[in-house]
């Protein structure tokens, strides 16, 4: 009912809940056999696709073409779920691509939690993709931390990072102007209080219904990216040692182009099609051909500053920094 009301049903497979009543089929010494089933159940729609995982291998001209297939509103949808209703647990196995290129996201049960999603830059789930899962939580990895932390920043990042949101937002920015239908979700939970919130959507918990009604008022107060910075001002900052879904990151700027012209990152290509995608034109190895940081953008994500953050025996680790910072 939530992502009805808010116009974001397109954005994940219906969910329902329904009454069971039935009983397990009769086999031969099985002590289960028979047994009557009384309970209620939790019921989806198929997930149209695959796994955006399945298919980027590194980056290919098929797996690039599909990716500027995907509609721009499908990925806005996607993370504007996401962030208002703070989901902690959006990874690859959780966002489904068709051959159509239609994006969905499925496996919402982390919502309400801390701000986690590979759509929204700045999160664990985000950085590993774009610098690399021994640089992010090098602590989880086999061994003592004083050998395996800090983790080495891999060189290439995945192509899972063309789904950040701002790939595929004009001028890499949502501010305001928000998916339509939300702003009227918003000023509607904006004028009930949390215990009204809590009973109109019967939701699990009384705290969802706080969360809720915190994001909406930032949201309409200060637009999507700075309700996004003050998200993850709630959430401490990734050291690579410690393992969570609640960590935050250094914004930086987006990666939309597999030969990113500012020189902010690289995309790895698949060994299996690098002729393929180096003879690509420019605008084929673009998420959105022309499609720039506009200004304000260009002042939230001036460029990237290395900064030493942390020590580990005769190595060093670093994390870096907009200018801004």
């Amino acid at each position: 009912m939530l992502a009805m009301d808010a116009n974001l049903t397109e954005a994940t497979p219906r969910s329902w809940t329904e009454d069971i009543r039935s009983f397990l089929p009769t086999s031969s010494g099985d002590p289960a056999s028979g047994f009557k089933v009384d309970t209620r159940g939790q019921f989806y729609d198929v997930a149209e696709g695959v796994s955006i995982e399945a298919f980027y291998d590194g980056i290919t001209t098929k797996s690039m073409a599909l990716t500027r297939a995907i509609p721009h509103e499908d990925v806005l949808r996607a993370a504007m779920f996401d962030l208002l209703f703070s989901e902690q647990d959006r990874h690859g196995q959780n966002v489904f691509v068709s051959e159509r290129g239609r994006l969905t996201i499925l496996d919402n049960e982390g919502a309400f939690g801390p701000v986690n999603s590979m759509l929204l830059p700045g999160g664990q789930k985000f950085e590993v993709y774009r610098i690399g899962y021994n640089a992010v939580c090098c602590g989880n990895l086999p061994g003592p931390n004083s050998v395996t932390c800090p983790g080495r920043i891999a060189p290439y990042s995945a192509p899972e990072v063309f789904v950040d949101y701002r790939c595929h937002a004009r001028g890499w920015l949502l501010g305001t102007a928000l998916p339509p239908g939300v702003e009227r979700f918003l000023h509607r939970v904006d004028k009930m209080d949390a215990k009204t919130v809590y009973d109109f959507y019967g939701m699990s918990h009384p705290s969802h219904a706080v969360a809720l009604k915190r994001r909406v008022a930032y949201l309409l107060a200060a637009g999507f990216e700075r309700t996004l910075i003050a998200a993850y001002a709630q959430q401490p900052m990734g050291d690579g040692i410690a393992h969570g879904n609640n960590f935050s990151y250094p914004l930086q700027p987006a990666c939309c182009a597999v030969d990113d012209r500012e020189g902010t990152c690289k995309i790895r290509i698949s060994e299996h099609d690098v002729a393929g995608v180096r003879a690509m034109s420019s605008e084929e190895k673009e998420v959105w051909p022309g499609n720039g940081p506009g200004a304000e953008a260009r002042r939230m994500w001036p460029g990237m500053v290395k900064v030493k953050v942390m020590k580990g025996g005769r190595r060093h680790t670093y994390i870096e920094l907009h200018a801004g910072e």
